[in-house]
């Protein structure tokens, strides 16, 4: 192909393209919008039969109705209170204690040293070493 057909072919194709585009945009452009046509699914229109306030003292007395319903069924699903000696201290020095624990045995020395000075509690004797 020499240079001059290509450039006949190069003008046909860009004079192609440029005529389905401009093609393209006027069959968009010339269809007709019909905003005001009947709708597909035949009449829509919709009417209330209850005022505003009406509507707004039904919402506002369902909510009220979940809510007392709401506040009588946690009152009767109240877990019973049941009275304890262990104290808040008891439970915060236990904690303390093994949360140091763990920090020994995940230190750099897996533990080695916590071990040393703390002794391990004794294991129960199972029924297969007798």
């Amino acid at each position: 192909m020499n240079r001059k057909s290509a450039l006949i072919v190069f003008n046909t194709l860009s004079i192609t393209t440029a005529a389905a585009a401009i093609f393209a945009v006027a069959a968009i452009a010339s269809g007709t919008a019909y905003a005001g046509e009947k709708d597909v699914f035949g009449d829509t229109s919709f009417v209330s039969t209850k005022t505003r306030a009406e509507v707004q003292a039904e919402v506002i007395g369902q909510s009220e109705a979940l809510r007392m319903t709401h506040s009588l069924a946690t009152a009767s699903n109240q877990a019973p209170k049941v009275a304890s000696g262990y104290t808040r201290e008891q439970a915060t020095a236990e904690y303390m204690a093994a949360r140091r624990q763990v920090n020994a045995m995940n230190g750099e020395d897996s533990g080695a040293a916590w071990l040393t000075t703390h002794r391990a509690p004794e294991a129960a004797p199972s029924l297969a070493s007798r």
